[in-house]
């Protein structure tokens, strides 16, 4: 960041200069959404684009910024990636981007257009497909979107054919059958030794945070508990290379925010409490300012599922909002402790949140 100031000041009409400050900024937002560098970053590619108006990589950003960052801004995203397909009509990415608008703005057949364009021009690109695949997904074309995924993990490389797959178990969420989602995750783990990945270990860890996470939310115990069981060695095993007491802080935060949440969501609150001071003690040394987020996201979880609504909504509004799974249970926190038209707001908006993780 200190060298694109430091060309900026020498050359103030060098555009590059200002789109490398904000995306200097992007690539370490550990601030709120709203919070300084993210508005610092946002009037440096308007700089970039005031002094030279058809630079791609500014457009590209300030798309990025509006489609992901608040305040959003879906139709204004459109509008920049728009301007960048226009100055690059064969580049596979802009597609990609154009894709994303769409979604936002909850026009699925303009989104599978532009993906489908995408992969057309780029028929090498797996990520294309899986795009697509979440369009469908989401229109409720079950069918298409598995026919999707599948022809994504074909044609996937590397560490890809892992992390695309749990996309294609999430479709079972969404039609209604969680335990499918899981038996799916699940195969995924015991085959992806031999998927020839150069990173196996991540990808199982990542599906069996995905078994936890559906585990939990619906109440599926034994599914979870086996998942965090069987996770923790592995977690072990991609900590012990690093050695970084960084990445081991990480691992041991993420490990007690899931034995507390589900401690919660048995109904154990006692143990919950426990492990929720415990992540806060875990990351106390931790630079990032927000870091209590998840902190106070177990709080919430504590609160609500003891009926306790009011707390629930002031703990959950210090979680990572950004996250539409914790802004779902903001707002029906909110909901239930009176604040309707808040929770109205936030659910019209959540109702078409056409992204997935």
């Amino acid at each position: 960041i200190r060298s694109f100031k430091q060309a900026a000041q020498l050359d103030p009409q060098l555009a590059m200069a200002y789109w490398g400050v904000a995306l200097a900024m992007g690539s370490n937002y550990n601030v709120p959404a709203d919070g300084p560098a993210l508005i610092e970053a946002y009037n440096n590619l308007q700089k970039a684009i005031a002094l030279a108006p058809n630079l791609l990589a500014a457009h590209t950003q300030v798309g990025i910024t509006y489609l992901f960052n608040e305040p959003r801004d879906f139709s204004q995203a459109l509008v920049h990636f728009q301007r960048a397909a226009a100055l690059a009509r064969n580049e596979p990415s802009t597609h990609d981007f154009l894709g994303d608008a769409y979604r936002a703005l909850n026009d699925m057949p303009a989104a599978r257009r532009e993906y489908t364009r995408g992969h057309e021009l780029n028929p090498r690109d797996a990520g294309l497909l899986q795009q697509r695949g979440h369009v469908n997904s989401f229109a409720g074309d079950f069918a298409a979107a598995r026919a999707d995924y599948d022809s994504a993990l074909a044609l996937g490389r590397g560490n890809e054919k892992g992390f695309f797959a749990p996309f294609r178990a999430y479709v079972s969420v969404y039609a209604g059958d969680p335990g499918g989602a899981i038996k799916e995750l699940n195969q995924l783990v015991a085959q992806a030794d031999g998927m020839g990945m150069p990173d196996p270990l991540a990808v199982k860890v990542n599906a069996l945070s995905n078994v936890a996470l559906i585990g939990i939310e619906t109440r599926d115990f034994a599914a979870a508990e086996a998942a965090l069981l069987q996770r923790m060695p592995l977690m072990e095993q991609q900590s012990a290379p690093a050695a970084s007491p960084g990445f081991k802080r990480n691992q041991d935060a993420n490990n007690a925010y899931f034995r507390a949440w589900l401690a919660a969501r048995k109904g154990d609150y006692g143990a919950a409490s426990r492990e929720a001071d415990r992540m806060a003690t875990i990351v106390a040394p931790d630079a990032n300012p927000r870091k209590m987020e998840p902190v106070h996201q177990l709080k919430g979880f504590i609160a609500a599922y003891q009926g306790n609504a009011k707390e629930a909504a002031a703990q959950f509004a210090q979680g990572n909002l950004q996250d539409p799974y914790i802004k779902y249970n903001y707002a029906s926190a909110l909901e239930r402790s009176g604040q309707t038209e808040k929770a109205k707001a936030m659910f019209k908006e959540l109702a078409i949140y056409n992204f997935n993780s």
